[in-house]
């Protein structure tokens, strides 16, 4: 849900506001939740046009081929 709001917040009408402005208005809108990074909106602003979408992908296969080779050795 917060994803979506920033990125409304971000493109907001016909203009596009710069990230520290997002953060910001972020802060001012949800002040009981801890406060957002830059980076954290550029990753947002990133994702969307790659995925189409902002939803949290998720890993059902390990991280590492170390991981795979770990299990496959603990059998």
């Amino acid at each position: 849900m917060h994803k979506t709001t920033i990125l409304q917040m971000i493109a907001c009408g016909d203009r596009t506001r710069a990230q520290a402005e997002v953060v910001h208005l972020f802060q001012e809108k949800y002040p009981e939740l801890p406060p957002i990074s830059q980076g954290t909106v550029s990753k947002i602003e990133k994702q969307f046009p790659e995925r189409g979408h902002v939803w949290q992908l998720k890993k059902n296969h390990p991280n590492k081929l170390s991981d795979v080779i770990y299990k496959r050795e603990k059998r």
